[in-house]
């Protein structure tokens, strides 16, 4: 972006604070979108059934997928792979964040008899799988990322087969 080295390195200490500076805000932006979409959600709990939770898992799964194949967290990653500090910030700020959120909101689904769930880590591990399969590790390996429709797809299909499961 028309920036010198000796620039950044007034602002970041190294490369792997400027990464971790990166991963710190990507995982900010995405921990909040996650809060407010479930508690869009639970505003909603007294209209909840199984086709709004269907497609809110769709919407999850779409918005997961496209994060984690998006060019900046697949540049993220791979920077990740090769600094065991890095690796430790991507999951600190990014699953073990935002995977508790989605855990509690699975525990609801139980509590309201939508699902029947005995291990939130568990299920959100499944979810998690089903959305992802191997699509991210595909784009690192530098396969084009799934466009739009077909992340949209991997949602529902993630959605339904979490539901059939579960």
């Amino acid at each position: 972006a028309g920036c010198y080295k000796e620039s950044l390195y007034a602002w970041f200490e190294s490369k792997e604070h400027l990464l971790a500076t990166l991963i710190r805000d990507q995982a900010a932006a995405t921990t909040s979108a996650v809060e407010a979409a479930l508690e869009r959600s639970r505003r909603g709990d007294a209209e909840a059934d199984l086709e709004s939770t269907r497609k809110f898992l769709a919407q999850m799964g779409f918005g997961l997928l496209s994060l984690l194949t998006s060019p900046t967290s697949l540049a993220l990653n791979r920077a990740a792979m090769t600094s065991p500090g890095l690796a430790q910030t991507l999951l600190a700020h990014g699953r073990y964040t935002t995977g508790p959120l989605v855990e509690d909101y699975f525990r609801q689904l139980d509590q309201a008899g939508l699902v029947s769930i005995e291990d939130a880590g568990e299920a959100f591990t499944v979810f998690y799988g089903f959305v992802i399969r191997a699509f991210q590790i595909r784009a690192l390996l530098g396969e084009a990322p799934l466009d739009e429709a077909e992340r949209r797809q991997a949602g529902e299909v993630a959605a339904d087969s979490f539901l059939t499961l579960y």
